[in-house]
């Protein structure tokens, strides 16, 4: 069991790597979300940089997958599905240090946006050669 002071810094570590990870960008660049104090409103900033960048890894993913012969569309489709469990079992996992407090909402979410994030690093590393290209790996 972790102690008090262990637990505290825990928390710190985890809360300070989903911020610097994830850095607010889009409309969430806005005065409100530069300038946000409540949780409540840190967690609206972070769902919306969410949905920009699940859209970019939809467009990310729409721009490649025409490129791609049925057996390895049907491989990168099985890999989208894959990875959103992984995320959705990732970020609970990390929700549940903070099930009591006020953080697990933005601590969810962040980590929703950083694995986001990191899997367009990811999909742009392992097929950006089929979109600069034309097709061609």
């Amino acid at each position: 069991a972790l102690h008090g002071g262990t637990m505290k810094a825990l928390i710190h570590v985890v809360v300070s790597a989903l911020f610097l990870m994830a850095p607010i960008r889009s409309s969430a660049d806005g005065p409100e979300c530069e300038s946000a104090t409540t949780t409540g409103q840190m967690v609206r900033c972070k769902q919306e940089q969410l949905s920009v960048s699940e859209r970019a890894l939809a467009s990310l993913q729409a721009r490649i997958e025409p490129k791609l012969n049925p057996n390895q569309l049907v491989l990168l489709r099985n890999a989208t599905l894959a990875w959103e469990s992984f995320r959705q079992s990732n970020c609970s996992a990390v929700h549940s240090l903070f099930d009591e407090g006020t953080l697990a909402p933005l601590t969810f979410v962040g980590c929703m946006v950083a694995m986001t994030e990191w899997r367009i690093t990811d999909v742009k590393a392992a097929y950006g050669a089929l979109l600069e290209n034309g097709g061609v790996p």
